[in-house]
């Protein structure tokens, strides 16, 4: 089917600000055909005597007596921006006009268009030829709403109507052949009638139990529609609306616990062609808050013994409803313990205080404004000492003369001040206190072999358990080696080859040590050809002496600690002539 271009429209009633000229284009189209007519009109607040004066393009175009001018047939300069002032006004808003000469074309009303307006768009085609298979797209998507109808009616537009629009048909061209065209784009914005409304609390700070309240519903009326009046509905938790009026307050005169809960509003013209709600507002009815809160404790002074029970009672002076006790340990994230009752005073017991209860307390009351702190107290649990464990400094056990070795001695519980005592073999050493938590330290400086035997410390800090005593510890002293000796059996610096002979190396000191024997300042192993000798701890034995085994012979002593840590004594030389001819 096919329809033709024909529509009667009904102009939104404007709002136009005080002593300011109103414009309007009869018909109501921001486009128009060429040879169409059209009619402008301005009208005013009120009637004086003068001339209509009229602007286009921003440059005076005509003075009339009447407020109308018609222009019989549009054409193409006719198009352009257009303003008017009436005799004691201001001058106009403009209006954009374009005059057309396409086949086909988008019309869309020249006005401003508000939520909750009609908005009506019409496609058509040149001097109201007939148009088919029309489409209408909206940001280039066909939106398909009324196929085949020269008009798309929006019976009341919204904001997320604005767009680019533009429409497609069929239309006989000057060949008379039916032919596709597309129109013009054109953008339309819907402007918001009123802002989305914003419920508030008036005034600030909490709202007090028996204290007076106020909701607001905020909303922003657009200024072009000053005129219109809306329409404000409060609701609470969903339910039924509580008050209606075009006032935007709502008022509880005495607030009490049950006003408590989710309040909004909603706005909405009163033809209800525009409804808009607010966000949900909590409203928070707070009982007398609660202060003077203390923290009481027993035993008195808050020192406790491990193992005896601690109370620790939470009081406050003024505070209404039930009331939320919760107990905190300084440094800990979690509550000790929450209750709530009908009281002013409540009690937190530990049965049997443990050294891990000492700490800072403090305690927090409530009855739903924010919790209230008491001030800290102090806990002191005291702690008997646990045997202590002693260490040496020195790896496996041994030191070396000279060495300064630190002893350490810790309890890994017990209150401070502990006492430290140190000693060797039933022997003291001395004494070190600690008043807080770590070890006892001790620096040994060990001088001779007579440092080597069993040490242990014992702590005290002095409760009715007494002291403890640590398990033994035994520390082994090496004596560096020092002045190496070697001497010859039979003595003398000569032997007969075929003799038998012996080489003792002696140390003036030294723990443990190893022997090594160098020939000609070679190792013993590198002489070739020759029946070696045999070396057994710090002697070297020659069955039978060659004419070979002549020469230089050194002995070195060694003991060690550690691989990083080797002493060595070097003897002199000792030379050895062998007299003979065996071999």
């Amino acid at each position: 089917s096919s329809l033709s271009c024909s529509l009667s429209l009904s102009l939104p009633g404007s709002s136009a600000a005080a002593e300011k000229s109103t414009l309007t284009l009869d018909p109501p189209w921001r486009t128009v055909f060429r040879w169409e007519r059209f009619t402008l009109t301005c009208s005013r607040p009120y009637t004086p005597g003068g001339s209509t004066l009229w602007h286009r393009n921003g440059k005076a175009w005509r003075s009339t007596l009447k407020n109308r001018i018609t222009i019989e047939e549009a054409e193409m300069n006719d198009s352009g921006s257009y303003k008017c002032q009436a005799p004691g006004s201001h001058p106009s808003d403009p209006i954009e006009l374009t005059v057309s000469y396409d086949w086909l074309i988008l019309q869309v009303p020249y006005y401003a268009v508000f939520e909750g307006d009609p908005l009506l768009l019409r496609c058509c085609g040149w001097q109201g030829d007939t148009v088919s298979n029309i489409r209408f797209y909206k940001d280039g998507k066909d939106i398909r709403l009324y196929p085949e109808n020269s008009v798309l009616t929006i019976k009341q537009a919204r904001t997320s109507d604005s767009g680019k629009y533009h429409c497609s048909g069929r239309i006989k061209n000057t060949m008379n052949i039916m032919a596709a065209e597309t129109s013009h784009v054109a953008s339309i914005s819907v402007q918001e009638l009123f802002s989305s409304p914003v419920l508030k609390i008036t005034g600030s700070g909490d709202v007090i139990e028996g204290n007076p309240v106020t909701l607001r519903c905020f909303t922003q009326l657009n200024p072009q529609k000053s005129d219109i009046q809306l329409l404000r509905v409060f609701y609470k938790d969903s339910m039924a609306p509580i008050g209606t009026g075009i006032s935007p307050d709502y008022h509880i005169p005495v607030a009490g616990l049950e006003d408590s809960g989710f309040y909004h509003c909603e706005v909405k013209t009163m033809t209800l062609s525009v409804q808009k709600q607010s966000s949900k507002l909590k409203l928070d009815v707070k009982r007398i808050p609660v202060s003077g809160v203390s923290l009481g404790v027993q035993p008195q002074g808050g020192r406790v013994t491990e193992g005896e029970q601690l109370v620790l009672s939470c009081s406050v002076e003024v505070g209404t409803g039930p009331i939320t006790f919760s107990w905190h340990q300084k440094g800990s994230r979690q509550a000790l313990r929450t209750e709530t009752q009908h009281s002013q005073r409540m009690v937190y017991e530990i049965p049997a205080a443990n050294e891990t209860d000492m700490g800072e307390y403090y305690c927090m009351a409530s009855n739903g404004n924010p919790p209230v702190s008491s001030p800290g107290v102090k806990i002191v649990v005291m702690v008997p000492v646990s045997p202590p464990l002693l260490t040496i400094s020195v790896a496996d056990a041994w030191a070396t003369v000279g060495d300064v070795v630190e002893i350490w001695c810790e309890s890994s519980r017990g209150s401070a001040p502990i006492l430290y005592r140190f000693h060797h073999e039933g022997d003291a050493l001395g004494n070190r206190t600690v008043s807080s938590r770590g070890p006892g330290s001790l620096a040994l400086k060990v001088t001779s072999e007579q440092d080597t035997g069993t040490y242990f410390c014992e702590a005290d800090n002095g409760m009715a358990h007494g002291s403890q005593r640590s398990a033994p510890f035994r520390l082994s002293v090496l004596v560096p080696v020092s002045g190496a000796t070697i001497t010859a059996d039979p003595t003398g610096l000569e032997v007969m080859a075929g003799e038998s002979m012996n080489l003792s190396c002696s140390v003036e000191s030294g723990t443990a040590p190893l022997f090594k024997w160098l020939h000609n300042s070679e190792d013993l192993a590198a002489a070739s050809g020759l029946s070696p000798p045999t070396a057994v701890g710090n002697m070297l034995y020659f069955r039978s002496v060659q004419l070979g085994h002549g020469g230089n012979y050194q002995c070195i002593a060694s003991n060690q600690l550690s691989p990083q840590q080797v002493f060595q004594a070097h003897s002199k030389i000792l030379a050895i002539a062998v007299i003979g001819t065996h071999r």
